[in-house]
């Protein structure tokens, strides 16, 4: 793509409304990253409030693993609340 095209006119004159559109984006996205973090976080909360006798009663719940889990919403607050991106 040649930068005169017309799709590509930010490299010539910046588009203040589509950065504008893409900060808004950006900001709604961080907040809801926020709030997604919290549902993992508050599951693994409740599970980990269930006392132990208690809790060896119950089955596993198949296909979900902790570590997963913390895997998952580390990746969520990396990428979207951070901004970090992995190379």
């Amino acid at each position: 793509m040649f930068a005169a095209q017309p799709q590509n006119n930010l490299v010539f004159a910046p588009n203040h409304a589509l950065a504008q559109k893409m900060a808004i984006g950006l900001l709604a996205l961080r907040r809801a990253g926020s709030e997604l973090v919290e549902v993992p976080r508050a599951g693994l909360d409740y599970i980990d409030a269930i006392q132990a006798d208690i809790a060896d009663g119950f089955d596993t719940i198949p296909g979900f693993n902790r570590d997963w889990v913390e895997e998952i919403i580390s990746e969520v607050r990396r990428l979207v609340l951070t901004g970090e991106l992995r190379q």
